[in-house]
């Protein structure tokens, strides 16, 4: 502990953290007597006080005089950090409902890895405008790649050419990252690489299945997802066991190209159990799942149809994922924590504690949530920290989390664009949320359903438990990607498609291919559901194929 004072005050002596002075603006909320966290050093500074300038820190020190008229928060006894972010979310899959979830658990900020335009980012600039109360929105829109024409919040791309439309496209539309998935052809992903470093917009996702770690490096993706379905340490351990060894010179290629890791900790061990009796409901926070979120996590599960042996094989290599990603941070490698298809906020927490038991220690845990994001965002001059100049959006919280990453769960209250949000509102949050869940009662209709729209030019948005999307002008793109949300008055009802992702076995499902068949012939170019993670009946053919596969694939949006 001295160690970790000794550095914040060499901080404060330095200028990197503000004193306070008679020309700063006047305060509208002082936090006394906490301890604030520097997720950076993991020093901590005690007794200090932050003044707040709307949604701005004005100042930080030790025990100043707080101006008369300033609202006083007794921090006393309590932690203070950065606002949290979750770096993989699909806001369009757990609905908007949702926003409020992640701002309770001190989830402040958010990376979407997959929504439609027209649902992701209306809802990115009410968030950045504070006309709707959530976290701030880093949005990469629908994913490209060539998948199944049901699968969700996509962009068709078959070859080079439209690769490069897409990108263009997307740039236009003014979303501030590309992604790929598993199902990118090669051709298109070479081509999306040189289009995004053109350009100057970053590139992340999946590393698709014809292009190897090594490739994607070359590429400049700036991030990779779940351990590219555990090929991170497969590919370079010559099959499922990890050799640590042989791994390091890739792990060093990583850290020293700047290529980042969201590894989904959490979400790999419960996937096939979450919402059903074998798991755990109050682990899992099921009580604030939303219907749709509940439904998906069931369909997935019913048509999976995986057999034993393999589901043990995945929950190996899920458990192995923990020890690879302590070893990628001793390397250097820049690790984002991300949640996936879990109960939004809340599974932050989770992620953070898998990652602590992987082997990170607590402060690269909270890096990876805090100053981790602002760094690979290149927005570190506004988060990340708690500094004069940058974003009040904070989190008081009752224990030390460099001690027991889990206090990171113990939240007095959360600040966010400057507004002071008690423990007693947050339960209000919850509870509202919980409310509109259990009331909602939607109905959607499951994998074998006929209820397939055959208009190729409706593309509805499922934003969850809402009934009705309004539909505007059409989009002005190649891709047919659907319908801006506008003023006008016609609405139509949601569709919801489920669709698994596996090639129908026409012996086994025939109900399966005739809605594959359906989808197929309705012309839409993406979904309107979710299909978080699926551990498919068949084995791995194709661009799916990979050493870490062995008859299981994982489909993550």
């Amino acid at each position: 502990m001295l160690i970790r004072l000794t550095i914040f005050a060499l901080l404060v002596q330095l200028g990197m953290v503000s004193v306070f002075s008679a020309s700063l603006p006047a305060p509208t909320l002082a936090i006394v007597g906490v301890k604030i966290i520097d997720p950076r050093s993991g020093g901590v500074m005690p007794d200090a006080t932050v003044l707040i300038d709307g949604a701005v820190v004005s100042a930080v020190g030790t025990r100043p005089a707080v101006p008369p008229g300033v609202r006083v928060v007794d921090g006393k006894g309590q932690f203070l950090i950065p606002g949290l972010w979750d770096m993989h979310t699909h806001l369009q899959a757990v609905g908007d409902a949702s926003l409020l979830l992640y701002i309770a658990n001190g989830v402040t900020g958010v990376r979407d890895m997959g929504s439609d335009l027209d649902f992701i980012l209306p809802l990115r600039e009410k968030t950045m405008s504070r006309s709707l109360l959530g976290p701030r929105i880093v949005a990469a829109g629908p994913i490209l790649d060539d998948a199944p024409s049901g699968w969700p919040f996509r962009l068709r791309v078959r070859n080079a050419a439209e690769a490069r439309e897409a990108v263009a496209f997307l740039v236009r539309r003014r979303v501030d990252f590309i992604k790929v998935h598993d199902r990118t052809p090669r051709e298109a992903y070479l081509a999306i690489a040189e289009e995004t470093a053109r350009l100057g917009i970053p590139l992340a996702g999946h590393v698709p299945g014809r292009v190897t770690i090594a490739e994607a490096i070359e590429a400049h993706q700036r991030s990779i997802e779940h351990l590219a379905n555990f090929r991170i340490f497969t590919e370079c351990s010559g099959g499922r066991e990890y050799r640590a060894a042989a791994c390091r010179p890739l792990f060093e290629r990583l850290a020293t190209a700047g290529v980042w890791q969201t590894p989904t900790l959490a979400f790999m061990p419960v996937v096939m159990t979450i919402g059903t009796s074998a798991g755990d409901a109050e682990r899992d926070h099921v009580a604030y799942a939303s219907p749709g979120l509940k439904k998906l996590w069931a369909d997935n599960q019913r048509e999976s149809g995986v057999s034993p042996d393999r589901v043990t094989a995945f929950l190996a290599l899920a458990e192995t994922a923990g020890r690879v990603v302590a070893d990628l941070q001793r390397a250097g490698v820049g690790v984002l924590a991300g949640c996936d298809g879990l109960v939004p906020g809340f599974c932050l927490a989770d992620e953070l504690e898998a990652l602590v038991r992987g082997g990170l220690p607590p402060v690269a845990a909270l890096q990876s949530a805090t100053i981790g994001p602002a760094r690979y965002l290149g927005l570190e001059r506004s988060y990340g920290a708690i500094e004069r100049g940058k974003a009040a959006d904070l989190v008081l919280l009752d224990g030390n989390p460099l001690d027991d990453i889990g206090n990171i769960r113990r939240i007095r209250a959360v600040v966010r664009n400057g507004e002071f949000l008690p423990r007693s509102t947050l339960d209000g949050y919850l509870q509202k949320a919980k409310a509109r869940f259990a009331a909602a009662g939607v109905s959607l209709p499951a994998l074998h359903s006929s209820n397939v729209p055959h208009d190729s030019d409706a593309q509805a948005s499922m934003i969850l438990p809402l009934p009705l999307v309004r539909r505007g002008p059409k989009v002005d793109s190649p891709f047919g990607v659907g319908r801006e949300v506008g003023k006008h008055r016609t609405y139509q009802k949601r569709r919801v498609v489920i669709h698994g992702g596996a090639k129908p076995d026409p012996s086994a499902q025939p109900d399966v291919k005739a809605a594959a068949d359906r989808q197929r012939q309705s012309g839409i170019g993406m979904g309107v559901s979710v299909m978080d993670a699926a551990i498919l009946r068949e084995p791995c053919t194709g661009e799916q194929q990979h050493p870490s596969c062995e008859g299981i694939c994982i489909l993550h949006i």
